[in-house]
């Protein structure tokens, strides 16, 4: 077990952004909730996957919606320790700790809330390795978890627990009283014992997200730093281009939409296209793809590597497309078929992006 502080809160959520492609919610609103919980709780007590005992209750859990919708109702905090009460008490068991479902600048910081609230520990896993948009592309729905009793609860404190006959389903009908609530809600699903996690959670994804916020906040546009950065995560160079135009709307729950780009430096002749749900999903250059999911694919700030989410994209923008490789799980039959290019309606078969990226020398 280690403690997480408030000086530690920055760079975890910065390197949660740069894993979760474009989605995961809000940076700031992540880390504005879990300081002023900290302040009033004391530091997250981070454990690993080894730590837990065999019949640890682990419940994971996060925000779910539209990113923008979670930037509009940001300042509801005590929502994330009570829909993990309120599972809690439909299983009629006590918590043993948190983790969370995804990787991202609020939804890893928003199960570190709920833990510090509840005096419970937090996990250093997810389930993506990255964000995603839908309930089954988990590892949990993978490894055969169940994703029922499923808790929701929003900011007026409505709370809705639902018994579904499958994950999908889980998904849909979660989604949809989601919209109902305003388009964000929180939710904690995925009940398991701390045997289960073992094999069921993405290992490590906290202390990585804090590796990389680290270089993140060293590098400040050095491009000397973006190649240890890239080195790090395995990852590589797609484009380079300012923003030219941008698509985005709220469709069932999620913000989907489309940004052009208008290649600079050694892409000059090029233009770029990412396609994104929540989460980006495809990066075409000239019509060509690059890459898809469930590799990351991330626009950060070409002065300052900061990474851009989905909502905050817009025109003049001067950004650099990188790509990430994804956990291994989702290269997998099984995970592609949830996860893949294929699932989102792209008629594009998936390719590793480390065929396609360039690293920095």
């Amino acid at each position: 077990m280690r403690r997480v502080s408030k000086n530690d809160v920055g760079k975890i959520a910065l390197g949660a952004s740069m894993l979760a492609a474009g989605g995961g919610g809000n940076v700031e609103v992540g880390e504005v909730m879990l300081k002023r919980s900290i302040e009033q709780y004391g530091d997250v007590k981070l454990v690993s996957l080894n730590e837990l005992n065999e019949d640890d209750l682990i419940i994971p859990m996060g925000m779910m919606g539209a990113p923008i919708a979670g930037i509009e109702k940001f300042g509801y905090e005590g929502e994330p320790s009570q829909v993990v009460r309120f599972l809690a008490e439909k299983l009629e068991r006590d918590v043993s700790a948190v983790t969370a479902v995804e990787v991202g600048g609020s939804n890893s910081m928003i199960p570190m809330v709920a833990a510090v609230q509840l005096g419970v520990p937090m996990v250093d896993a997810d389930s993506m390795g990255r964000a995603f948009p839908e309930t089954q592309m988990t590892s949990f729905h993978l490894r055969g978890v169940p994703a029922s009793p499923l808790a929701l609860i929003d900011e007026r404190g409505n709370r809705c627990m639902i018994e579904a006959t499958d994950t999908f389903w889980a998904e849909k009908i979660s989604r949809t009283i989601t919209s109902v609530m305003g388009a964000r809600s929180m939710v904690a699903t995925f009940a398991m014992d701390g045997r289960t996690a073992r094999s069921a959670c993405i290992d490590g994804t906290i202390t990585l997200s804090e590796k990389i916020g680290d270089l993140l906040m060293k590098s400040r546009g050095k491009e000397e730093v973006l190649a240890d950065l890239l080195e790090l995560v395995k990852g590589g160079v797609l484009f380079r281009g300012k923003v030219t135009d941008v698509h985005r709307e709220t469709v069932g729950g999620f913000n989907k939409g489309s940004v052009t780009l208008d290649g600079f430096d050694e892409y000059s002749s090029l233009g770029g296209k990412v396609f994104f749900q929540n989460e980006n999903l495809v990066f075409y250059a000239d019509s060509r793809p690059v890459a898809t999911v469930p590799d990351i694919i991330t626009v950060l700030n070409s002065e300052t590597w900061v990474p851009i989410t989905t909502e905050e994209l817009k025109y003049g923008l001067r950004t650099i497309v990188v790509g990430l490789p994804c956990a291994p799980i989702w290269r997998t039959a099984e995970g592609l078929e949830v996860a893949g290019p294929r699932y989102f309606g792209y008629d594009v078969d998936y390719s590793p992006v480390e065929e396609r990226a360039r690293r920095p020398r």
